[in-house]
């Protein structure tokens, strides 16, 4: 954490130091170990959309590359023209890629009805690493690091609002 000192005098003459603390970027682990965000994607909106077709939707920013493929959907990729999450259709898979590893990937969903386009990582296994959702949270942490991650098909759609990469 870094710390600022600012000092300011009144027109009375008197003298005010003051003193803020800036919070680092580091949580910490069940397991105790430190961790840092290294980079976020923010799948809100067309503005990290950098491609789309009816089969592939690619979002990049920061160093992150998000594409969606259609795979076995039978839903074509989400045509994002507005300021809504990023979608992901049943059947679909995502693959998150950055230019250098990360353990944890974090996703954050649009509750945007009661739960339902929260599951689509619901019951998947992942070779080599762990998934767990709270709520509009799925957080997958990896065994070792990587700098490709690829998902198999989605139970059910999910909607993207951002997506964090730890170290």
């Amino acid at each position: 954490a870094g710390e600022t000192t600012a000092e300011t005098t009144t027109e009375a003459g008197e003298t005010t130091v003051e003193t803020t603390t800036e919070a680092t970027e580091e949580t910490t682990t069940d397991e105790g170990k430190e961790e840092t965000l290294v980079a976020s994607l923010d799948m809100m909106g067309t503005t990290n959309l950098t491609n789309r077709t009816a089969d592939q939707a690619t979002y990049s920013a920061n160093g992150v590359t998000y594409v969606n493929d259609k795979a076995s959907s039978t839903t074509d990729c989400y045509n994002q023209t507005g300021t809504f999450a990023a979608r992901a259709y049943k059947g679909s898979t995502i693959t998150v890629s950055y230019n250098t590893a990360f353990k944890k990937i974090v996703f954050t969903f649009d509750d945007f009805q009661s739960g339902k386009y929260l599951t689509g990582f619901d019951d998947m296994t992942i070779d080599g690493a762990t998934i767990k959702r709270d709520n509009d949270v799925v957080t997958i942490t990896f065994n070792s690091a990587v700098t490709t991650f690829t998902t198999g098909n989605l139970n059910a759609q999910v909607r993207i609002e951002k997506i964090d990469l730890y170290n």
